[in-house]
């Protein structure tokens, strides 16, 4: 029988629509010494060291780094990438801290 009744979809995944990143623009970078290891980027953001651990994350690869934060106190998300480094990166000994 042909019937011009609206039929109901089928259900699809349904996708979480996430929030654009911001940009974090304010930072301190000291590169060390020129035979030096360490690379030290300073972030400042309110009230970060209340957050849960999982909210802070940095991933790294061998020309770069990607600093995320989900901010749930402000209800914001802040993200600091940076590649083209001055040298290259050991992933296996990189490390950040809050």
């Amino acid at each position: 029988e042909d019937s011009y009744a609206p039929r109901a979809l089928a259900e699809t995944s349904k996708q979480k629509i996430e929030e654009p990143w911001e940009e974090i623009t304010q930072f301190a970078l000291n590169l060390g010494e020129a035979e030096s290891p360490l690379v030290t980027v300073d972030v400042r953001i309110e009230a970060v060291e209340r957050l849960a651990q999982d909210d802070i994350n940095c991933y790294f690869t061998k020309d770069s780094f990607d600093l995320r934060v989900l901010h749930s106190l402000q209800g914001r998300r802040y993200r600091l990438r940076r590649s083209c480094l001055q040298r290259d990166i050991d992933t296996s000994t990189s490390t950040f801290r809050v």
